[in-house]
């Protein structure tokens, strides 16, 4: 939310480079889950997890672009 208070995030980045921001987001939670379930012997890799993960960052994205307007008239009231 600060994003797209500060400089309108939606508008800031295209479409292209908010699937790409998403798209990282995504694999960043895949491989720490993976991390979790190699590398730990007191956590597990749990596939619900990363769905959660992955399906916050669609929320996110979506919540910014619906918000967006709101935001840019709070910025710049008439």
């Amino acid at each position: 939310m600060a994003l797209a208070y500060k400089g309108s995030f939606a508008r800031a980045l295209g479409r292209k480079a908010q699937m790409v921001v998403a798209l990282i987001a995504m694999t960043y939670s895949g491989i720490i889950e993976l991390l979790q379930g190699f590398f730990t012997v007191y956590r597990s890799a749990e596939l619900g997890d990363f769905f959660a993960n992955s399906l916050g960052v669609i929320i996110g994205i979506v919540a910014l672009k619906v918000l967006d307007p709101f935001f840019n008239r709070m910025k710049n009231p008439k």
